[in-house]
């Protein structure tokens, strides 16, 4: 079986056939609707998919002579330019796919900075549930020692230089 290809050298690689295949028939007891899909080159198909997405936003980026790397299905571009990505992205795929697709950002640029400040004040639970999730993609980013270092000392001097009115 393919699986064992991609696995080499790893305690999965020795699964037997009729062990994959068990675990195979068990996973699609949980998940039927998605049994048509499986063993049939979607996944080819997927990636195609995905590459001309790439392809399309690579394309409009270079013709607009701004930076953009990709990266799997992933683009890096100057945080000023996260809502001109953020926009095409949403054009190229419902161009390619014929829908919008949700999309998810490691980071908040600029777009998204003027975003969150033109929320609803009234919307707290949406605004929290929108920040909270920023934290946790902010959290998930690993980052190097330097700005790691750099960060510490901007927050202690953020605590030390801000002052707190008691009213």
């Amino acid at each position: 079986m393919a699986f064992r290809d991609n696995n080499k050298g790893k305690p999965e690689a020795k699964l037997k056939d009729k062990t994959l295949r068990i675990l195979l028939e068990k996973f699609l007891e949980e998940h039927p609707r998605i049994e048509k899909y499986l063993c049939n080159d979607k996944g080819v198909h997927l990636m195609r998919l995905d590459g001309e997405i790439a392809y399309e936003v690579i394309k409009e980026f270079t013709k607009r002579k701004l930076p953009i790397l990709c990266v799997h299905d992933s683009f890096i571009v100057e945080h000023t330019q996260d809502d001109i990505l953020r926009k095409l992205m949403d054009k190229m795929t419902s161009k390619v796919v014929g829908r919008k697709l949700t999309l998810e950002s490691d980071t908040l640029g600029i777009g998204g900075v003027q975003a969150m400040n033109n929320l609803d004040p009234m919307d707290t639970l949406s605004n929290y549930k929108r920040l909270e999730h920023l934290r946790e993609q902010h959290l998930k980013v690993d980052r190097c020692k330097g700005y790691s270092e750099r960060m510490h000392r901007w927050t202690q001097w953020m605590v030390n230089n801000t002052t707190t009115s008691t009213t």
